[in-house]
This record gives structure tokens, C-alpha cells and sequence, in this order.
């Protein structure tokens, strides 16, 4: 019963933490492609 609940609850700790890790990556990934068009742009006006 106690390792269970212990188990239950380290699933809902480690879920957000994996939701927000997924996210920071994916947020990483645009910032990335936003910065490449800009720099993109850039190059093309010169």
C-alpha cells in the first residue's frame, strides 16, 4: 500500500517534469528556426 502511493506520487512528480522538458526542448527548437529566418532575412537584404 505505501509503495504504491509513494510510486503514485513520484508518477505525478515526474510527469509534469517530463511535460515541461518536452516543452523547453520544443521552445529551444523554434527560438532556434525563429532566429535562422531572421538571420535568414538578414543576409537576404544585404
Amino acid at each position: 500500500m505505501c509503495s504504491g502511493l509513494f510510486s503514485t506520487m513520484m508518477g505525478f512528480v515526474t510527469f509534469p517534469l517530463r511535460v515541461i522538458i518536452k516543452l523547453s526542448k520544443m521552445a529551444i527548437l523554434i527560438a532556434l528556426i525563429i532566429l535562422a529566418i531572421k538571420a535568414f532575412k538578414k543576409m537576404l537584404r544585404k
